[in-house]
């Protein structure tokens, strides 16, 4: 199942307490739960994203400049990426500048969620290593805060979940992969900036190091093979490995025109 991109719906500006995240620096995914009400799997979109709002508002009023969490998972399994992958979270203290999280909706005190949620979850932590370019540990709130999130039943579901995450790591949809790589290239700051109401007499102006975008992308001729081999690499798959690299790059140079997205070639 694809994942939802909504995090334009929730823009936040890279200001403290939610500033850019130096993606070379995640080294590990934290699984939360919201500990609310449970939605049915059979719940619409629009009542999900209705629920997305209620917690941006709460965040908000936290002091906590909104959405906390990366990810969130609904029973339904559909995952909805809230705050982009570059961008600082608010859910784990003193800890945001190196972790990605994804939250599951739900109370997991006494439950494990259902199977099609667990694979939402994984679906969100494909991306994050596609993005980060490795894989890094999926770990439970509890392991930095002493909390009891994601709940009691962590256990018997959260490490599992990497074992879940390999099972289908090369079915990632392909056109949320571009399309989410081009938005990072193009969205991420080159460097924080004070609040336009910042008492300091410094309005927009600059702070802070400079993101260090182009030491993770490398160059946009690194980000264009890495590209072309997931797409080489997808079309393999999806023939059942059954197809010479010539068509491979074939098939990759066909799906870049359909998305508009050209790569720098050799």
């Amino acid at each position: 199942m694809a994942i939802n991109d909504v995090h334009a719906d929730y823009p936040m500006p890279y200001v403290w307490p939610r500033l850019p995240l130096d993606v070379n620096r995640v080294d590990a995914v934290v699984v939360h739960h919201t500990a609310t009400f449970f939605l049915r799997p059979s719940a619409t979109i629009a009542e999900e994203l209705a629920h997305i709002d209620m917690i941006h508002i709460y965040h908000q009023s936290k002091g906590w400049g909104g959405f906390a969490y990366h990810f969130i998972v609904f029973p339904s399994g559909r995952s909805y990426l809230v705050v982009p992958l570059t961008q600082w979270g608010a859910h784990v203290k003193g800890e945001n500048d190196h972790l990605h999280a994804v939250v599951v909706a739900g109370d997991f005190t006494d439950v494990v969620p259902v199977r099609a949620q667990q694979e939402g979850v994984a679906e969100g932590i494909r991306l994050v290593y596609a993005t980060l370019g490795r894989r890094v540990p999926i770990r439970p709130h509890r392991s930095w805060t002493p909390t009891s999130c994601p709940g009691n039943t962590w256990q018997s579901w959260v490490p599992g979940l990497t074992a879940l995450v390999e099972e289908d790591e090369m079915e990632m949809d392909w056109e949320t992969f571009v399309d989410f790589m081009h938005r990072f290239i193009r969205e991420v700051p080159a460097q924080a900036r004070y609040p336009e109401d910042s008492p300091n007499g410094k309005q927009g102006e600059p702070y802070g190091p400079r993101h260090p975008l182009g030491e993770y992308i490398g160059s946009l001729r690194d980000v264009g093979r890495a590209l072309r081999s997931h797409a080489g690499d997808a079309a393999k798959h999806s023939a059942g490995g059954d197809v010479s690299e010539e068509r491979a790059r074939q098939i990759a140079d066909e799906e870049d025109r359909k998305l508009r997205l050209p790569l720098v070639k050799d």
